[in-house]
């Protein structure tokens, strides 16, 4: 068990690294203060680190269903799995603090475009989507068929940014995020 807890530990600190690398990226490419806008709408950014934390968490996963049948003969199964999804609520926890941490240590939250409340929320609809996606990746440890689940997965994580994110509820946010919007009156952002 003690190996165990030491790659649920190394995974921990993959997450937290990972989190930060995007967290720096987001912070120095951005454009705008705005939190949605970089969250949301610059470059689809977010497309990229959701599907590298998402594949991160597989890894893991993929990394102890090899030894499954040794946790099943010693009947540990619910306490393993009880274990992974801690270690993955606490990955998910370390990812997005990694992600707000130049934001936490220079105090740049803005939401100039919109309203602060809606931001937030979208902001918040955004991680708990990303939060959704980790847990149904427990699926894959007992799955015959994990890389259709993971697929699967990976296919929603992109649908729900580039469809719902990207064309409604960024828009309800600020008409500056309205493509028609824009170039009717010639605004670039």
């Amino acid at each position: 068990m003690a190996k165990i807890k030491r790659t649920f530990i190394i995974f921990a600190l993959f997450s937290l690294i990972l989190g930060t690398i995007f967290g720096f990226l987001i912070f120095f490419t951005r454009a705008s203060d705005d939190l949605p806008y970089l969250f949301i709408h610059q470059h689809g950014l977010s497309t990229y680190y959701q599907t590298f934390f998402l594949l991160l968490i597989a890894w893991e996963i993929f990394y102890f269903k090899k030894i499954r049948s040794l946790i099943i003969i010693r009947k540990m199964k619910s306490l393993f799995l009880y274990q992974l999804c801690l270690s993955i609520g606490a990955n998910l926890i370390l990812f997005i603090l990694g992600l707000f941490l130049p934001f936490i240590f220079t105090g740049t939250f803005s939401f100039k475009y919109g309203n602060l409340i809606y931001g937030s929320l979208i902001i918040l609809l955004h991680f708990i989507i990303l939060a959704i996606l980790t847990w149904c990746l427990i699926l894959l440890y007992n799955s015959k068929y994990p890389v259709i689940w993971l697929l699967l997965i990976l296919f929603i994580n992109i649908f729900y940014h580039q469809t719902l994110e990207t064309n409604y509820l960024i828009i309800h946010y600020s008409k500056y995020f309205d493509p028609l919007w824009r170039a009717m009156h010639n605004v670039y952002i």
